[in-house]
């Protein structure tokens, strides 16, 4: 629209992404080890704009607060080698893992093995791997940046936290932690936003029917 004249605004249509519901459901939790403790997920490019240095640091404070909690990262980048710098600076090899990049399957298993899901983003559309999670029932903490609150609604389908700050990803992290219930309900809202708007059948259907009604064809 800004690009446009505002005769035109008219034509212009949004039609959200998505993800197929029935690849994504979730499964009961496998049990867990006595003091197995939290698990938190990362997933995503390592680059600056993802803010993953934020998350090591996070683990390194939540930490200090007496949570125990893990990261795995899944993903490659070029911020690894200073990434794993950090990680080693930190003394947290044996609560940050860096998975590296994984096919779509690998992927599922590690949404399935985790608590909360965290991304800590400077910069993005509308992820696709905060609707992976969403779609798992696994509770999201995420910044409210761009196109991430059209997906996720602040205390109801998730937690949403200013960018480039440890403390709130601290606190919105405890949040989860210490009300299991918080959890619960954050989890299953954010799968029934994923079906009702993020049903990625559906929402190519209605592509298919706006670029139709668009260049006038018929529907045989």
């Amino acid at each position: 629209m800004r690009a446009s004249d505002p005769k035109h605004w008219a034509k212009v249509h949004t039609i959200p992404l998505g993800v197929d519901p029935e690849k994504l459901v979730p499964q009961p939790a496998v049990p867990r080890a006595e003091g197995d403790g939290v698990r938190l997920l990362f997933v995503g490019r390592l680059a600056a704009a993802k803010a993953p240095h934020l998350l090591v640091r996070s683990i390194a404070e939540l930490r200090k607060k007496g949570k125990n909690v893990s990261l795995t990262v899944v993903g490659d980048g070029p911020l690894r080698a200073s990434l794993e710098k950090m990680i080693s600076r930190l003394d947290l090899q044996a609560h940050v893992f860096l998975a590296g990049a994984c096919n779509f399957d690998s992927v599922i298993g590690f949404y399935r093995n985790s608590d909360i899901f965290v991304l800590p983003s400077f910069a993005e559309g509308v992820p696709v791997v905060l609707m992976e999670a969403m779609a798992l029932q696994v509770p999201c903490v995420s910044t409210w940046i761009t196109g991430i609150p059209e997906l996720i609604k602040d205390q109801v389908d998730g937690l949403l936290i200013p960018p480039a700050s440890v403390d709130a990803m601290v606190e919105a992290v405890c949040r989860l932690i210490d009300d299991p219930d918080l959890a619960s309900r954050i989890g299953l809202a954010g799968r029934e936003k994923v079906l009702s708007k993020y049903n990625l059948e559906h929402n190519s259907a209605t592509l298919g029917d706006q670029l139709q009604a668009t260049a006038g064809l018929s529907v045989s």
